[in-house]
């Protein structure tokens, strides 16, 4: 493995990635391919309404104008300026987030369980796109089974994980996959992440910090208005 390791960060830029079956319909700037433009454009404006209707039910907690001013302030500078992969991280934590807001709920209506599945399969498919929103996603899945079992029932727990487990299967199955395949993406993915960093850094890039400084005022930002406004809710600084 250590060989393999070593022969991927040789090889430079052009040859390491870890892209799953959708890897391709996720990439907005991916070169022309006559066969899968009208999916690739479908695909887009279904990613493009998640991320809207996802960021937007996320400010339902807040209950000030100022907040939901700078949370959506946010959300149009970070959110929507960051690259494709960190945006695509940015909605797995999202959607688990929103989850378990709605777990204490989940069974008082039809509604409820539909955005609850909603959101299992929105963690699904993004988890065919690339494998690191493969492992984040599963690890807040699974956190859910696990929150579901402390809290309401063990029928529930396996529920969510059955769920997102037919989900992503059948995601797997329908973009022509065999199920022979997983093993094998799973053991070429860790390989190559193992190495990604040596093998796709590109150096200092000034953009990032000065994006990095524009989110941590706009937070600090929020921090100062959640402590300044009385009465002082522990709840508001949390958020």
């Amino acid at each position: 493995m250590h060989g393999h390791i070593n022969n991927l960060v040789s090889k430079g830029v052009d040859y390491v990635f870890t892209f799953g079956p959708l890897g391709y319909l996720s990439q907005p700037a991916a070169s022309y391919d006559a066969d899968l433009f009208y999916l690739f454009v479908t695909w887009q404006i279904i990613l493009g309404l998640g991320f809207s209707l996802l960021f937007f039910l996320m400010s339902a907690p807040l209950k000030s104008r100022i907040d939901k001013l700078v949370y959506f302030f946010l959300v149009i500078v970070v959110v929507s300026g960051a690259a494709v992969a960190p945006k695509h991280l940015l909605s797995v934590i999202a959607a688990v987030i929103l989850a378990l807001t709605l777990l204490p709920v989940v069974t008082q209506s039809a509604a409820r369980y539909l955005l609850f599945g909603g959101l299992l399969w929105w963690l699904a498919m993004l988890s065919l796109t690339k494998f690191p929103n493969f492992i984040l996603a599963t690890i807040g899945v699974g956190s859910l089974g696990v929150v579901a079992w402390k809290t309401q029932s063990r029928r529930l727990a396996m529920t969510i994980l059955g769920v997102f487990i037919l989900f992503f299967i059948s995601g797997w199955l329908l973009t022509g996959q065999s199920l022979l395949n997983l093993p094998v993406f799973l053991k070429n993915s860790l390989i190559m992440a193992s190495a990604y960093s040596d093998t796709m850094g590109g150096g200092f890039n000034g953009f990032e910090i000065k994006f990095a400084l524009v989110t941590l005022s706009g937070v600090t930002f929020m921090l100062i208005l959640a402590n300044g406004l009385k009465p002082f809710q522990l709840d508001r600084l949390m958020i």
